[in-house]
């Protein structure tokens, strides 16, 4: 699947949404399940996917701790909105910063629209930004002069203006406690991984919550089907270790690299 989304993220699982669905097609499709739920959604690839082979069959639910994430969702559902908030991004980058200084400016300010622009060029490869006269300026030089960003193109429109979506920014964990006892709801479970992640699992210590600990504790009490998705590792393998478990390789197409990753579901 081409990129759908506005902008590169990472962990984006576009090109293993075919291979998920595939494995999990047989679950989703049973005539109970009615939503979908991505407690950590991203860039919503799988639910997008899904939409695009079953329109209008689901609800769904896309949750993400990051409220700029959440905030530009909830702009694109507005084609007036999406409109005014191009242009913003036009106005802040014209004219084109010449200097890293003047470009870390623009991404350092707390706004969507710096949310947008460091992601969309920055964060791909961190530490390097689009030189005027560099090869990664192309693309916002071109905005610049046509005055357009084209977010209107990006397929994940269709998605979020036309299925029944609810948004929000809520813990995950507190979410899937709530639903435990229920089976008309599927859960694609896209968690930082554990390894590669360690900032994100220090915060548990204020909160008492892990997605890896309540699955452990509470395997035999889940009601409801799911997928996760995660990187192989000997602690995974440990926790999940009466789940069915389907490997396959996953490579970065920043890094190059390329790891083993598990779909994991309940019977």
């Amino acid at each position: 699947m081409k990129n759908h989304f506005f902008m590169p993220y990472f962990g984006n699982k576009r090109s293993e949404v075919e291979k998920i669905y595939n494995e999990i097609k047989d679950d989703l499709l049973n005539d109970e399940i009615k939503i979908i739920i991505e407690p950590y959604c991203g860039s919503s690839a799988m639910s997008y996917y899904i939409s695009t082979l079953h329109p209008k069959r689901f609800s769904y639910i896309l949750n993400d701790n990051n409220k700029k994430l959440i905030e530009l969702y909830k702009i694109a559902k507005s084609k007036k909105k999406l409109k005014e908030f191009e242009k913003r991004i036009l106005e802040i980058m014209t004219p084109y910063p010449t200097t890293k200084e003047e470009y870390i400016k623009i991404i350092n300010e707390n706004t969507i629209e710096a949310y947008y622009i460091k992601n969309k060029f920055y964060n791909i490869r961190p530490g390097i930004y689009p030189r005027i006269d560099g090869p990664r300026s192309k693309g916002f030089i071109n905005m610049i002069k046509n005055q357009k960003i084209g977010l209107e193109e990006h397929p994940i429109i269709n998605f979020i203006r036309n299925e029944k979506i609810k948004f929000s920014t809520d813990d995950a964990v507190d979410m899937i406690e709530k639903d435990i006892n229920k089976t008309d709801r599927y859960y694609l479970i896209d968690p930082p991984y554990m390894i590669s992640n360690n900032s994100y699992y220090d915060n548990v210590k204020d909160t008492g919550k892990n997605i890896y600990e309540l699955f452990y504790y509470k395997q035999n009490d889940i009601k409801f089907k799911f997928c996760f998705i995660l990187n192989k590792n000997w602690i995974v393998n440990i926790i999940f270790e009466n789940f069915n478990k389907i490997e396959y390789d996953k490579k970065y197409q920043t890094t190059k690299k390329t790891v083993v990753h598990l779909m994991i579901k309940n019977n």
